[in-house]
């Protein structure tokens, strides 16, 4: 089992600021402060715990999941599998397009050497399907490089399997490890590689390696995306038998950022109507809308 220690050692040696404190590793994620830690091993927390942080780390809010294994629904969840997984379990028409993606590409772990050579530039690739949101998102080639460098010094905590089209990477999944369990953290497809069902060859071998030949407990995506406006976890959930895992969200403010929501929340239904990427300081104001509300309704 890999200690969870290591994974916050990984995140940091990644670039990311980790904060240790009361037994707890945080670290900081798009602009505040969460635990490092995959949600069925979240420590438990208290809010005092909470607004220590707040004061050491100098971030507006921290977040943090608990009651993981809640079986009642919730607005705040966990997109998982888990085993046993099959080709059969799904559809004639997805079991279709995994053999026709694995007739025509490779899937497989890739080397870090690999990875260095090509991953970035499949992010670039990936990233152009977004305009302006994809930019956003498009890690800078130095970061990139940092975060292949801290997965060398972490092995047991981050893989990466690959697509490729002969000797060309076209799509790749950035995986960590923690306590039999693996978040699939960033997945990138080369838009070209869609049309050869890259996105089900790699789902397929991940889930046959992870949950049938590893034995981990569950893989996730992730949790309910806020900000960005994506269908991957839709395509899981309908195409490979994913589930959502309910869960409660905890949040913690400053007093002044806490005020501040507290103020603009009335304006949390006119800002879930925003159109993406026009105006992306209102985009980051919705989803801090939409947060609150979760919280407020888990």
């Amino acid at each position: 089992m890999v200690e969870e220690n290591e994974y916050a050692g990984f995140l940091e040696a990644a670039g990311h600021q980790v904060v240790r404190m009361d037994g707890v590793e945080w670290y900081a994620y798009q602009g505040f402060m969460m635990p490092a830690y995959l949600p069925h091993v979240v420590p438990k927390i208290s809010t005092e715990q909470a607004r220590r942080l707040l004061k050491a780390s100098r971030h507006p809010f921290v977040r943090w999941t608990c009651g993981f294994d809640r079986t009642e629904s919730s607005p705040w969840w966990f997109v998982v599998r888990e085993g046993p997984y099959s080709l059969e379990q799904c559809s004639t028409n997805t079991r279709s397009k995994i053999r026709r993606g694995l007739k025509r590409l490779t899937v497989r772990r890739a080397s870090l050497d690999e990875m260095r050579e090509q991953g970035h530039s499949v992010c670039v690739q990936a990233a152009a399907r977004y305009d302006t949101a994809g930019a956003a998102s498009l890690p800078r080639h130095d970061d990139f490089q940092r975060r292949l460098e801290a997965a060398a010094s972490y092995p047991d905590v981050v893989e990466y399997y690959a697509v490729f089209q002969g000797e060309r990477m076209v799509a790749f999944s950035e995986n960590h490890l923690q306590s039999k369990a693996a978040f699939w953290e960033n997945i990138w497809y080369v838009p070209d590689s869609l049309r050869d069902y890259s996105s089900y060859a790699l789902t397929h071998v991940m889930l046959d390696d992870y949950l049938n030949a590893r034995g981990l407990d569950y893989v996730t995506d992730g949790s309910r995306s806020i900000y960005h406006q994506t269908q991957v976890q839709n395509f899981f959930i309908g195409t490979f038998g994913f589930t959502r895992q309910f869960a409660k969200l905890e949040v913690a403010y400053t007093p002044l950022f806490g005020g501040l929501i507290t103020s603009a929340y009335f304006l949390r239904h006119l800002l879930g109507s925003r159109t993406r990427g026009r105006f992306p300081i209102l985009d980051k104001v919705g989803a801090l809308l939409t947060q609150e509300s979760i919280r407020r309704g888990c």
